[in-house]
């Protein structure tokens, strides 16, 4: 994983973002987490800006130049960003490794206790539409996830598989298996695109005997 200046720069940015969110202004009188919400806002508007306008590039610079101040929300509209300008038949792998791109995926590691559960389906998810694997960020997400697979719901699962499944990337067969039978208990609600995708995942990887459905 890169180890750059700018990320450098990210760190010294987060922490002044948590000791100003730790220490409130005095004679301000304003709606706990409003101002954060709306800058998260202005962060994802703008990453679709940068999506449509500059490509996978510009999603990458916008993100090396104020990652610092992204929320998690806005760290998964990130890697939808990158999602979003990947064109059928198009290499990845340059923009990749740029240090965006790396910052993206350190965000996540250091602070994957604060994710949602699908809010890191859908970074896995992404991740697999990219071709990115990247095996530190894939077999964290899996462990962090293993003992929440029974409280995920059948969306969040089929998008975890698929995104593990875009990248041919297992991180555990254990995984699966939890997967497989949260599914299953859920099967008879399920529409039938969501049945099918989630076979289709299991069979990619290899895992036929697995499918639930």
């Amino acid at each position: 994983m890169l180890r750059t200046a700018s990320r450098g720069a990210w760190v010294l940015a987060l922490r002044s973002q948590t000791l100003a969110r730790a220490v409130p202004q005095a004679g301000l009188d304003v709606v706990p987490g409003f101002e954060e919400e709306r800058a998260s806002g202005e962060i994802d508007r703008r990453l679709g800006e940068a999506a449509s306008s500059g490509g996978a590039e510009g999603v990458a610079k916008l993100v090396d130049a104020e990652g610092g101040g992204f929320s998690e929300a806005n760290v998964a509209r990130a890697f939808r960003a990158f999602a979003e300008t990947l064109k059928p038949g198009a290499d990845f792998t340059a923009v990749s490794k740029h240090p965006g791109f790396q910052v993206l995926i350190d965000m996540v590691l250091s602070g994957m206790s604060r994710y949602p559960t699908a809010t890191l389906a859908q970074v896995i998810y992404d991740c697999g539409r990219l071709g990115v694997s990247e095996d530190m960020l894939l077999d964290e997400v899996a462990r962090h996830l293993m003992d929440k697979i029974p409280d995920m719901a059948p969306p969040e699962l089929v998008s975890l598989a698929s995104g593990y499944a875009g990248v041919a990337h297992s991180p555990s067969i254990l995984l699966f298996q939890a997967i497989s039978e949260r599914l299953r208990e859920e099967g008879a609600g399920l529409e039938a695109e969501l049945k099918t995708a989630a076979n289709e995942a299991f069979a990619e990887l290899g895992y036929t005997d697995l499918k639930p459905f």
